[in-house]
């Protein structure tokens, strides 16, 4: 059973890591066996790209490493939500995210993206795709951070909350 009593204080170390840098302390929120997939829309479909270390991240725009997407993120002051904020791409103008709560919130609701055949739209060989199916099964939190758009897909494993999917897809986006 997941300690979701800690997942906060998880959470804020492994933003603190994101923020200063620190690959060898993400690293710590990542399974080497099993990695995690970060997913990304250069175009129209999504791109799911596997990783089992955060310093080899190069991602589709311009090749930045993982760490870069600090620079989007600022302030995250995380709140529990029984169901994360809904989107409505006519929403976004300017200045609304598109999100009916900006912020950023984390849930254990997690059967959405459990669920999602989304990456029977990536190029993935029937073993990836395998393998990204078996770990959306292992979702057991998502954190939302409204103004990237960036979600976090975390597992509990061996006791330790560990990164899972990195989602940094910006909607209305393709």
């Amino acid at each position: 059973m997941p300690d979701t009593s800690r997942f906060e204080e998880d959470f804020t170390d492994f933003l603190h890591a994101l923020q200063s840098g620190d690959t060898a302390a993400l690293n710590g929120f990542v399974s080497a066996q099993t990695g995690f997939w970060l997913i990304e829309q250069p175009g129209a479909l999504p791109a799911y790209t596997h990783y089992t270390a955060v310093q080899d991240v190069r991602r589709s725009y311009q090749q930045l490493p993982f760490t870069s997407i600090s620079r989007d993120m600022g302030r995250c002051d995380l709140l529990p939500r029984q169901v994360l904020p809904e989107f409505d791409c006519g929403a976004m103008d300017g200045t609304a995210s598109g999100y009916t709560e900006d912020g950023c919130f984390y849930t254990s609701n997690t059967a959405g993206f459990r669920n999602t055949d989304m990456w029977q739209y990536a190029s993935l060989t029937d073993q990836q795709a395998e393998q990204v199916q078996e770990l959306q099964q292992q979702v057991a939190i998502t954190v939302l951070h409204t103004a990237s758009y960036f979600r976090f897909h975390f597992g509990y494993r061996k006791g330790r909350w560990q990164l899972l999917f990195a989602d940094l897809r910006i909607p209305c986006s393709a």
